[in-house]
């Protein structure tokens, strides 16, 4: 009666040898169910993703976190923006529904901006309009390197029981965090399947960002309750 599984490795892919023989088995597997994947993206190799066109995939999430090189940098993330659009693109040119892709975002890293974040969600929107994105504030947790960091620049962080959300830092004020959780509520609502058959229509006839149009859904969606 398992409906899906979801492998929460995130680094699917990176024995590619090993990770072939468990999607061989998802093949076969023997009734109907879904399966969810998180990885990076130069771990997506052409043999992997001729195995995820083979099975019912829910969704393929892949860590980008940012577009902005600096950002990146600042948390130790050494990714190739180059690769990365190469394997989305490879991705996308086999036929595998970008619908599926989930691109994971985190909105407050230091080095980036508000203005940084906007133009990572447009440039993705654009290059591929199915592509659907999955976001988080900036969480900084006790006893790791970026909580010390926040100690020693005196960030203002929501300090509660399982929710330690960057409220302010060096890169971020306030109000933009409330912005980039604005945009966040709005992104829900446009990724919504019956919100998508008319943003379209309106990213066609209004002269808008799809960054700036979810931060508008967000505010009234936010002050509507």
């Amino acid at each position: 009666g398992v409906k899906r599984l979801w492998f929460t490795d995130c680094l699917f892919g990176i024995d590619e040898i090993r990770y072939i023989k468990i999607l061989e088995i998802l093949c076969r597997w023997p009734h109907y169910c879904e399966f969810a994947f998180e990885t990076r993206a130069e771990l997506i190799s052409p043999g992997l993703i001729d195995y995820f066109l083979k099975i019912n995939i829910a969704w393929l999430a892949v860590g980008i976190q940012s577009f902005n090189p600096n950002a990146l940098n600042e948390v130790n993330r050494s990714t190739d923006l180059n690769d990365l659009l190469d394997t989305l693109d490879s991705l996308a040119g086999s036929g595998f529904p970008m619908d599926r892709v989930h691109a994971d975002l985190i909105f407050g890293l230091p080095g980036d901006s508000l203005a940084d974040m906007k133009r990572t969600i447009d440039f993705l929107r654009q290059r591929y309009p199915e592509m659907t994105f999955f976001f988080e504030v900036l969480k900084v947790l006790p006893g790791t390197a970026i909580w010390n960091r926040a100690l020693k620049e005196k960030w203002l962080v929501h300090s509660s029981e399982n929710m330690y959300d960057v409220l302010q830092n060096s890169d971020f004020c306030f109000n933009d965090i409330i912005s980039l959780k604005y945009l966040g509520l709005g992104l829900d609502f446009l990724q919504d399947a019956a919100s998508r058959q008319w943003t379209k229509e309106v990213m066609v006839s209004v002269p808008i960002n799809y960054s700036d149009l979810a931060i508008r859904c967000g505010k009234y969606l936010h002050r509507m309750g």
